[in-house]
């Protein structure tokens, strides 16, 4: 009942005052443009199995990059991830992708598979 209240009188003051209301909306605007800084990647449970979303986070990381290889793209690195993530044996953890995106680049282990695997499908 009282956010309601608080709603309407928010509204009214705002619907009042025009200059006021372009003021905030600019000020939220600056303030999105503003460099995120990156935080660490915390896991809960380093044993768990990792999630898609992990996954994706490797890929947008490393992608984007300026020092990825250039034969070395979004979909190569999600792929190889996806396969890491959904091996029988030993499945990719989340104690893995927080080691993997503490990393400056890529392991030279990953780029050599993800190498491979292209040379092979393009026979």
């Amino acid at each position: 009942m009282e956010n309601k209240s608080l709603k309407k009188q928010l509204e009214l003051l705002l619907k009042s005052n025009p200059k006021e209301l372009e003021k905030l909306a600019s000020g939220i605007l600056k303030s999105n443009d503003k460099k995120v800084e990156e935080k660490d990647f915390v896991v809960k449970d380093d044993k768990a199995i990792a999630t898609f979303g992990m996954v994706m986070k490797i890929s947008a990381t490393f992608a984007n990059k300026e020092d990825c290889p250039k034969d070395i793209k979004f979909g190569t690195i999600r792929g190889h991830f996806l396969n890491k993530l959904n091996a029988k044996k030993s499945p990719l953890t989340q104690g893995q992708v927080a080691k993997i995106l503490k990393l400056e680049s890529l392991p030279a282990t990953d780029l050599k598979a993800m190498r491979a695997y292209k040379k092979l499908m393009s026979k």
